[in-house]
């Protein structure tokens, strides 16, 4: 892991992530996302330029789920790797979501209620479906 220390902060490193995350954009789970972008702004936009203003709110919106994400990964890691009583939470917060997948533990998630008949549209429709 020397080379990590030899190109911290350097122009290369941020050049390598960057490709990184462009050759994860390519990976089996981001792809189905591609539908939805098509989609809406297919159903939404028109005209070149609008199309261009809803693509960057579903971008900016993925980008920054996926930012928050990541950020509270390595929160939890780094509790984790302090705290072994991390293991325990971690193992029982994967119990609950497997009984929740089978449908044995109900659980309600909150979601945006628009009255009936509303969507949400434009950038910031983009920018929630993103």
């Amino acid at each position: 892991m020397g080379w990590v220390n030899a190109v911290n902060g350097s122009l290369a490193s941020h050049g390598l992530v960057f490709v990184g995350g462009l050759v994860s954009g390519f990976s089996p789970c981001v792809l189905p996302t591609v539908a939805l972008v098509i989609a809406y702004v297919g159903g939404y936009g028109r005209g070149r330029l609008r199309a261009l203003w809803l693509s960057l709110g579903f971008v900016s919106g993925f980008s920054l789920t996926l930012a928050a994400a990541g950020y509270l990964a390595a929160l939890v890691g780094r509790a984790a790797g302090a705290v072994t009583l991390m293991t325990f939470l971690a193992s029982g917060l994967c119990l609950i979501m497997g009984l929740a997948l089978l449908e044995v533990l109900p659980i309600e998630l909150p979601g945006i209620q628009l009255p009936r008949g509303r969507y949400l549209d434009g950038f910031l429709g983009a920018f929630v479906l993103g």
